[in-house]
């Protein structure tokens, strides 16, 4: 449970934890205050860099899908790459791409529990594009994230997040990633 993203971020830093399993993110801010932005905290797990890069060099949060690292990566340079079960629980990020990065980051996921967080995050299981800047000539590569997802529990308040998260599915499958077997939502009032 975290009550500063940042202050998260570092305290992870100082840890050596190479076969960490199991990871859970939860915004313990009071439910009275505005939920702390856990972008910095999302994007140092997928990267393992504090303040990461930016594309205006400006905001240090909100980095670009350039820095996505290509599903081919080899899984040891990930800095949590041994996690298997991840769980968000009231994680607000400034956007999707903190998300992105974060499970972009997670090779060998096969666990993941989304628990009130927003629904554009589940857009963070799409591949993404990387344009890559090859010796011959750019080309275009899809990222997909969690290629050995096996589970995912999603909890939300809202209905309408459940036909969110089955259309990204069925939208990552199109796109080429393999299916996840086994699905469950949750509705629950808040």
């Amino acid at each position: 449970m975290f009550d500063s993203a940042e202050e998260a971020a570092f305290t992870l830093s100082l840890l050596r934890c190479p076969s960490l399993r199991a990871l859970i993110l939860d915004d313990g801010t009071d439910a009275q205050c505005i939920p702390d932005d856990a972008s910095p905290l999302l994007c140092y797990c997928g990267t393992g860099t504090l303040g990461a890069p930016s594309s205006r060099g400006d905001d240090p949060v909100n980095i670009p899908p350039a820095y996505l690292p290509p599903s081919d990566v080899p899984s040891e340079l990930s800095l949590f790459s041994s996690i298997q079960e991840l769980t968000l629980e009231h994680v607000l990020a400034s956007g999707l791409t903190p998300y992105a990065v974060l499970l972009s980051g997670l090779p060998n996921l096969r666990r993941l529990a989304l628990r009130h967080i927003p629904t554009y995050a589940f857009s963070s299981l799409l591949p993404q594009q990387i344009f890559c800047d090859s010796r011959t000539a750019p080309e275009v590569r899809a990222s997909i994230p969690c290629t050995r997802l096996e589970y995912i529990e999603a909890t939300h308040t809202e209905e309408e997040a459940y036909n969110v998260l089955t259309s990204i599915l069925r939208e990552r499958e199109k796109l080429g990633a393999p299916p996840i077997p086994d699905v469950t939502f949750c509705l629950e009032g808040e």
